[in-house]
């Protein structure tokens, strides 16, 4: 599903509005009835009480057309105007003075009233926020601050028009308050802030309302910007056919491990295993191979010269020469360590030819001297947490977490690799200039070794030779919704071990049409 800015979505309606010839005012007609549509559908709003909150841009023209809506079915609606009438939009005032005609109660805002619609907000059952829409830019104004406030403190169901007010629509940006909304109704395709953070936290549940705009204006603005379905990874997970054998399905590597640290490489290579690779071999540091072998009987495990702090000996990067033609996938960096001959290391592991996904330690190694990223002439896939791609950057996490669109689609394109940067919307980016959020997953995953299975998965799928995008695509939805299968019966507790547990049933549901 694409997923546009404030500036694509005003181009793709006035493309609709002046190319195709579907008049704004039916677009706005389609978006307000669609609104009331979604929320008849959350709750019986017979009798209700709704306060719908209107500014004078094409957001409060649809709440004019939602107004209309609630009292033609039988809803309690009140309807107050928080801007000048002569500063909205010719479609606004349309449905302004069809609101009027229609007999619904209707109140302009001033200071001296201001109190009065204060306690409406507290006698509503339902709130509709329709007052500035994917136009927020800042910090919010007076009287919108102080109404958001008294909202976000009422008892009712609040239901924000496109996007709630004070979310930055393309960055998530919340500088002061915004709307909480229960229901986003968003129309025709997601924003991109109602996936980053902090705005994501103000949206509620997100749904996607059709107004009728033809696909035609999508292939012809072409955003680049995609939000993960259930549907799209349905598409890419194959069958398997019955007449297969190990062989069929690929043979990962796993290359991590050190003195101190060997469970990590173990959860990679046992998420490698249930995300359906044939064959995984780990290659560890010779001191935690027996550990590491009497832990995970499923995989074969080959022990590495090492130095005698338990680290990668640089020499064993050439003892795994003989071993590469083995193998379909590489996953790299669990529970490595920082080592001092690590780039040199690194260095020589990274002329391989097969598809890579680094991770963990190998991303700090490779922070030291992204010279190395030359060395690669294979597909690359990177899978920083935000702290490891400030470090790739040389910023801080604060910069990271702020630009995470930006800062992601740089870094693939500039080094022509993937880069998959983990957290809460988890984002892919591609060496072309796509981007990719994946909605699945919580909490739950904010723990140490989820980022190992993350990168089992990945190398899991691309030794089966799936495709590199799609196995990105699938890692992460699976990854996600495999945490959230494993947050029972609470996110507090979830293991990355009950993580690797629960991803045949996350491939289960993603394959079923009706889960």
């Amino acid at each position: 599903m694409l997923i546009v800015t404030a500036d694509e979505m005003r181009e793709i309606d006035k493309y609709t509005i002046e190319g195709i010839g579907i008049p704004g005012v039916v677009l706005m007609e389609n978006a307000g009835s669609q609104v009331v549509q979604n929320l008849k559908e959350k709750m019986s709003i017979k009798g209700c009480k709704a306060l719908v909150l209107a500014g004078h841009g094409n957001n409060g023209g649809d709440g004019f057309v939602i107004a209309r809506h609630l009292g033609n079915n039988q809803v309690d609606v009140e309807t107050w105007l928080l801007s000048d009438i002569r500063k909205c939009s010719c479609d606004s005032v349309i449905n302004f003075h069809a609101l009027v005609h229609s007999g619904y109660r209707l109140k302009f805002w001033d200071e001296k009233n201001h109190d009065l619609l204060l306690a409406r907000i507290n006698e509503a059952d339902i709130i509709i926020d329709a007052m500035l829409g994917t136009g927020v830019q800042g910090e919010l104004r007076e009287p919108y601050k102080k109404i958001t406030e008294t909202v976000n403190n009422a008892k009712a169901y609040r239901v924000a028009v496109d996007i709630p007010t004070g979310v930055n629509s393309d960055s998530g940006e919340v500088v002061d308050w915004a709307f909480k909304a229960d229901l986003t109704v968003t129309f025709a395709f997601p924003k991109l802030g109602q996936f980053l953070f902090p705005g994501a936290d103000y949206v509620g549940e997100l749904k996607v309302a059709d107004i009728s705009i033809p696909p035609i204006v999508v292939k012809e603005k072409n955003p680049r910007r995609y939000l993960i379905t259930k549907e799209k990874a349905r598409e890419l997970l194959p069958e398997r056919p019955q007449n297969s054998h190990k062989g069929s399905f690929g043979h990962a590597l796993i290359i991590g491990g050190s003195g101190s640290m060997a469970g990590a490489p173990l959860l990679a290579a046992k998420a490698t295993l249930r995300s359906g690779a044939g064959l995984v071999t780990l290659a560890v540091p010779r001191g935690i191979q027996a550990a590491v072998l009497s832990n995970s009987p499923e995989t074969m495990c080959v022990g590495l010269t090492e130095t005698a702090e338990g680290h990668f000996a640089v020499n064993s990067a050439k003892e795994l020469r003989e071993l590469y033609r083995k193998f379909s996938a590489i996953g790299i960096g669990p529970g490595l360590g920082m080592f001092a001959e690590g780039s040199a290391w690194l260095k020589e592991i990274f002329t391989t030819v097969q598809p890579m996904v680094v991770d963990a330690d190998a991303l700090n190694i490779l922070a030291n001297d992204l010279s190395i990223l030359s060395e690669r002439k294979s597909p690359t896939i990177i899978t920083p947490h935000p702290g490891e791609m400030a470090r790739l950057i040389k910023k801080d996490v604060e910069f990271v977490q702020k630009n995470r669109v930006n800062v992601t689609k740089q870094f693939a394109q500039e080094h022509n690799l993937y880069v998959v940067l983990k957290g809460a919307g988890t984002l892919i980016a591609t060496p072309s200039g796509e981007l990719f959020i994946n909605p699945t997953g919580g909490p739950e995953l904010s723990k140490g070794g989820s980022g190992d299975v993350l990168t089992g998965i990945i190398t899991g799928l691309l030794a089966q030779s799936i495709p590199v995008l799609d196995a990105l695509i699938l890692g992460v939805y699976l990854h996600g919704l495999a945490g959230s299968l494993a947050s029972f019966p609470s996110n507090y507790s979830t293991l990355a071990s009950e993580v690797i547990n629960k991803i045949g049933l996350a491939i289960q549901q993603t394959m079923s049409i009706h889960a």
